[in-house]
């Protein structure tokens, strides 16, 4: 009986995200759009300004080469099963600091009953926080309730970067103690939830999976102005990290094969539509030069730029010449896992120099990100309540970087 009410559970459950995937995706189709459709707008790329100074902080070096395996986060025989799948996922969202009984923990509910403890092939592998994980002055002192209570109920391992407001008051202390420990070493608050924290080499990182290479960026902690730029006396400690990593990453696929290559920045390159002005912060070409600067030096592009900072869901399609070939490199944006949503630009299909806004979404959710062999898919799920439904869906063919849907 108790499986039979468990199944009709599951039935009316699936019931209701259909409709609420159906009422979604009528509300978003003002703010969504063909990436394929004729340009609309001739509009300038957006820009920071009015800024002569950024409020950078320095980035402490991150130990050793700055790289650690998924196994060190999850089991080996999780990593087994996913290897023997030829498939990983796992779910990605940002700026998320609100705090127990809130839209952060509803968020947190709808990804975990994505997992499936089961089957691990079936299953996200964790969770990448694209940070503002903390917002207020009492950084260590909110992790309690901002972190490690609305999250209580996800079971899977979290990984993050920090964001601008994690290092805008403690210089990163409070994130360092809780994702940087070293090995054999757990925070306190994550003793007392009985949650395991990763052991991230420091606030950048790269990070080894079957399928796919993800390294982490910090940003810096200006609200506006993006950068990999560290203040004190050694200011490119992650520019050079970062060239020397991709040059890493080239030489193993030339041995090892072409693994899916995704960065994380917690500012986005692009953003607001690609206008100058409107709601929400500008892009950040800072940023996105010192990206391009580090792949043009290696030949390695990243296949996917995931970001938060803005508060609502956003996609840009950028096409690029890599080696003689255009290939077309998805720009997301998921600040969505929590604190208040903000309006997303009406400038559908705004084209500036390769670059195509194709739309966004004003809404809480997160990304669901697969990778195999030949594909990766980027997935937004809007979380409504105790409801959760897929909106969009972004496929790049990993072997000739062409948009498949």
């Amino acid at each position: 009986m108790a499986k039979k009410l468990v199944r009709k559970a599951h039935r009316n459950d699936r019931a209701k995200h259909q409709a609420v995937r159906h009422r979604t995706v009528r509300h978003s189709q003002t703010h969504l759009a063909n990436p394929l459709e004729p340009r609309r707008f001739a509009v300038h790329p957006s820009r920071s300004r009015g800024h002569s100074r950024a409020n950078w902080i320095e980035i402490p070096p991150s130990k050793g080469d700055g790289s650690f395996e998924l196994a060190e986060v999850i089991s080996a025989p999780a990593v087994h099963e996913i290897e023997a799948s030829g498939e990983i996922s796992f779910h990605a969202a940002g700026d998320t600091g609100r705090g127990a009984d809130t839209t952060q923990q509803q968020v947190a509910e709808a990804m975990a009953r994505d997992i499936d403890f089961d089957d691990h092939t079936r299953s996200p592998a964790f969770f990448l926080n694209l940070g503002d994980i903390i917002y207020g002055p009492d950084k260590s002192g909110f992790y309690r309730d901002k972190f490690y209570r609305p999250y209580s109920g996800y079971h899977n391992a979290i990984l993050a970067i920090p964001g601008n407001h994690d290092g805008d008051v403690d210089q990163l202390k409070a994130y360092l103690e809780n994702f940087c420990q070293p090995p054999q070493s757990q925070p306190p608050l994550a003793i007392t939830f009985e949650r395991f924290m990763p052991h991230q080499p420091g606030a950048y990182w790269w990070l080894k999976a079957p399928y796919v290479d993800i390294i982490g960026l910090f940003s810096n902690a200006d609200e506006n102005i993006g950068s990999l730029t560290s203040a004190g006396s050694k200011p490119n400690v992650q520019i050079d990290w970062l060239h020397r990593t991709l040059k890493t990453i080239a030489q193993d696929r030339s041995s090892d094969g072409r693994k899916a290559l995704l960065i994380a920045t917690h500012h986005p390159p692009f953003n607001r539509g690609l206008q100058d002005s409107g709601s929400g912060h500008p892009g950040n070409p800072q940023l996105l030069a010192q990206l391009d600067s580090a792949s043009h030096a290696t030949g390695v592009f990243p296949d996917a730029v995931l970001s938060g900072h803005s508060h609502n869901y956003q996609r840009y399609m950028r096409s690029i010449d890599v080696g003689g070939r255009q290939r077309v490199i998805p720009y997301v944006i998921a600040g969505t896992g929590g604190i208040g949503i903000q309006e997303v630009s009406t400038a559908v299909g705004a084209h500036v120099n390769g670059v195509r806004y194709v739309g966004g979404l004003k809404a809480f959710g997160y990304l669901t990100v697969k990778v195999s062999p030949a594909t990766l898919n980027i997935t937004f799920v809007e979380q409504e309540e105790t409801h959760r439904a897929p909106v969009q869906i972004t496929s790049i063919d990993l072997r000739t970087g062409q948009l498949l849907t």
